[in-house]
């Protein structure tokens, strides 16, 4: 009941704060992609076989992709992306403020580096659940090619999807991605707050300036992204599955196309590649993870700045307390 009491308290105190994480938060995550919609697309055909990658290096796939499809074709899939990103962006920095405000039973005592786990765990959960139709028709999407279109966009691609699929499979890899997120979001935005505190210890600075927020969000992103890895990997397979652009084989000819499940999907990739398949993809990857999550953390915290800035400075200004 107190942590119950301290939710509700937090959300009635937090009404303004909500309002400004959660647009600033979907403007950083549609920025900080779109700055690295390339490697995104790279990291996923690596992961999931396309035809344009297969066998080749980071900057082989890159000329491949720019010669079948031109500049276009390194944004492919990131339309479907932003409109992914920025509610799943919004919805987790949003929250994490309240889970950190719940574990702390509503700010009465310090957050311990697992209460931070706990809360950005709890806030990724949440925003992978609510937002996974829109992650896995933009895997399938980054999958076609000039010549290979299966899908006109997002809305035709779940409509499509669902009627020849069926629903349920707008949620393949949901269970795999739910375990992702756990290691994921909570290494990620605990690491986060922690590397800002050692940067200002460091520093003898009392405020973080626009390095300190790109570097603890770059270093925050690299160490989740290590850990989640392989889980992510799973996952993308398994959204693939039944996709005629997908290209994930599986070794053992008597398997379906379709329908396997996360253990399934292990074995088959350990298989075919060994235990280092579990890491095909990691190093456009890490190309992309570190000025996308540093981009994400630091036009997040901008924003916030210039939504404080705005609100202080509008007609009707918040007005400081009165002294008793």
């Amino acid at each position: 009941m107190t942590h119950l009491r301290a939710a509700l308290t937090s959300l009635s105190s937090r009404k303004d704060d909500l309002s400004r994480d959660f647009i600033s938060g979907g403007v950083a995550g549609a920025v900080s992609r779109t700055a690295v919609a390339p490697l995104e697309r790279l990291k996923i055909m690596y992961m999931c076989g396309g035809d344009l990658v297969r066998g080749q290096t980071v900057m082989q796939s890159l000329r491949n992709i720019f010669k079948e499809e031109g500049l276009r074709g390194f944004f492919r899939g990131n339309g479907a992306n932003v409109v992914r990103i920025f509610p799943f962006s919004a919805i987790q920095l949003s929250s994490y403020p309240v889970f950190k405000s719940i574990a702390t039973e509503g700010d009465v005592r310090p957050i311990s580096p697992l209460g931070r786990f706990w809360a950005g765990t709890a806030a990724g959960v949440l925003a992978t659940f609510i937002t996974y139709p829109l992650d896995f028709i933009r895997c399938r999407l980054s999958m076609q090619t000039a010549q290979q279109q299966v899908y006109r966009g997002v809305v035709d691609g779940i409509i499509t999807v669902a009627r020849k699929e069926g629903v349920r499979q707008l949620y393949s890899g949901l269970l795999p991605s739910l375990c992702g997120i756990v290691p994921y979001a909570g290494i990620q935005l605990s690491v986060y707050d922690l590397t800002k505190e050692l940067l200002l210890h460091a520093r003898g600075r009392t405020v973080c300036d626009q390095v300190d927020f790109f570097v603890a969000g770059a270093w925050a992103g690299l160490v989740a992204q290590t850990a989640a890895f392989p889980i992510e990997l799973i996952r993308r397979r398994m959204q693939v599955r039944g996709f005629d652009l997908g290209g994930v084989v599986d070794p053992s000819a008597s398997a379906p196309k379709g329908g396997t499940g996360f253990l399934h999907e292990i074995q088959s990739v350990i298989r075919a590649d060994g235990f280092r398949g579990l890491y095909r993809g990691l190093v456009p990857n890490y190309l992309k993870i570190v000025p996308a999550a540093g981009v994400n953390f630091l036009v997040f915290e901008q924003a916030k700045t210039l939504w404080n800035y705005a609100r202080a400075s509008g007609p009707n200004p918040p007005q400081p307390a009165a002294k008793h």
